[in-house]
């Protein structure tokens, strides 16, 4: 009797993960990652680094920030803040301290640029009434609201002393200035001439533009 052939065994087969739990674990893999960075940039830099990114980010003036910390001179200020920003544990702090910083505000950049626009295109004439009556601050539409910086308002009186009688009111509206808010739209819809390099940028496109302008 010719000897019965043994059935190989099947290994078992590995399932293969679905999209959804092959993408959530790539963004957990780079969350870690990227934290990991942070942890790593963070340690490398010196107390004055940190100083001198806390600064950074107060207007994105590197020059500024760098004279602040190191008290030097402005000629020295100019490139020793460029060259900093070119350091990339330096970008990943920066980065780090935005982010930190948004959190805390729930502030986005859409939202500052909404608010440019309402102050840029504000239309005095809807802060009054028909008989040019200035209105109520309530009654005045949110737009237009936002876009005043304040109302001062002046009692006008008839006599002197106590005996004085209040007859009225001179009331003024101060708005922001319009046209600061429209130099900073250009800039970031890059309407200046080409050499202002004003197009507009992300965060960390500011963080790192003296490393792709080079």
């Amino acid at each position: 009797m010719p000897a019965k052939k043994k059935k190989a065994k099947k290994k078992p087969t590995k399932k293969k993960a679905t999209p959804k739990k092959a993408t959530k674990k790539k963004v957990a893999r780079k969350k870690a990652s990227s934290k990991r960075a942070v942890k790593k940039a963070v340690k490398s830099l010196t107390a004055k680094h940190k100083e001198f990114c806390l600064e950074y980010i107060i207007d994105f003036n590197a020059s500024r920030a760098y004279r602040k910390v190191y008290k030097c001179s402005i000629k020295a200020a100019g490139p020793c803040g460029y060259k900093l920003l070119k350091n990339a544990h330096i970008q990943e702090y920066l980065t780090q301290l935005i982010k930190e910083r948004q959190k805390r505000t729930k502030n986005r950049a859409d939202d500052a640029m909404n608010e440019c626009c309402r102050i840029a295109f504000a239309d005095v004439g809807q802060a009054y009434n028909e008989d040019n009556t200035l209105k109520a601050i309530h009654e005045m539409p949110e737009d237009i609201r936002r876009a005043v910086s304040g109302i001062e308002v002046d009692e006008i009186y008839e006599g002197t002393g106590e005996g004085r009688v209040l007859i009225g009111y001179t009331k003024k509206v101060k708005f922001w200035n319009k046209g600061k808010q429209i130099e900073t739209l250009f800039k970031h819809h890059g309407l200046f001439a080409k050499d202002n390099d004003q197009k507009g940028k992300s965060l960390a496109q500011l963080i790192s533009e003296a490393v792709g302008n080079e």
